[in-house]
């Protein structure tokens, strides 16, 4: 029988993606939608942004879409606080919650069918924080590698260190990017290098993510 405290993870986890699912909070993905809707709140505006980002890291979502959003409503400094916040309240949550309810099953010698992620956990076992530093570096935020990580034996401390410093690279840039974008003003004022560097920074990021993803996450660990 399950122990009692991962039925618990599993059921909290569940129902925390079901009810983010069925709010439809992330129906419009609009950037004009999203940003009456933060800014509706007044003073209460971080708040919620940040809420919203936690939101998005439980599931497959606009992650770095918010991140820019963040930017362009409260410019690059406090979007970059207040999204780095919220990555990693949403990311450490996430990662505790998935531990407790498919760790204790994962970790069995016994469970051969995981054995996907046995390359990236001896890895994370004896290099935990480089690992994850990589990984968070290209990847980000992406609820995917929170999900995977958890379902690691890699030690807390490495974790939230290795997320803490690997994910302010890539929210540094969307909030940079998504307050520049806003000040622009112009198209013309978008193509310059100030903009363009920074944004091939990103598409560059979301190749090498792409392929980290499928090679080390997906068949190239079962290896």
């Amino acid at each position: 029988m399950p122990p009692a405290r991962s039925i618990v993870a599993a059921l909290v986890l569940v129902a925390v993606v079901a009810a983010i699912l069925w709010t439809g909070v992330f129906d419009d993905l609009s950037v004009e939608a999203l940003r009456t809707r933060i800014e509706s709140y007044g003073t209460l505006a971080p708040l919620v942004f940040i809420g919203f980002v936690v939101a998005g890291l439980f599931v497959p979502g606009p992650e770095l879409l918010l991140i820019g959003l963040g930017g362009a409503i409260f410019g690059a400094v406090e979007g970059f606080l207040y999204g780095w916040i919220a990555a990693f309240i949403g990311t450490t949550v996430t990662f505790l919650l998935v531990r407790q309810a498919v760790g204790p099953f994962v970790h069995r010698d016994d469970r051969v069918r995981f054995r996907r992620l046995r390359a990236i956990d001896e890895r994370l076992t004896q290099r935990g924080f480089a690992t994850v530093l990589v990984l968070r570096i290209i990847l980000c935020m992406a609820p995917p590698l929170t999900w995977a990580l958890g379902a690691t034996r890699v030690r807390w401390r490495d974790y939230l260190l290795g997320t803490a410093v690997g994910v302010t690279p890539g929210i540094g840039l969307g909030a940079y990017l998504g307050d520049a974008i806003t000040g622009a003003g112009s198209w013309a004022a978008l193509l310059t290098p100030q903009i363009l560097l920074p944004a091939a920074v990103v598409v560059v990021g979301i190749v090498l993510g792409t392929i980290v993803t499928r090679r080390v996450l997906g068949g190239h660990a079962a290896r």
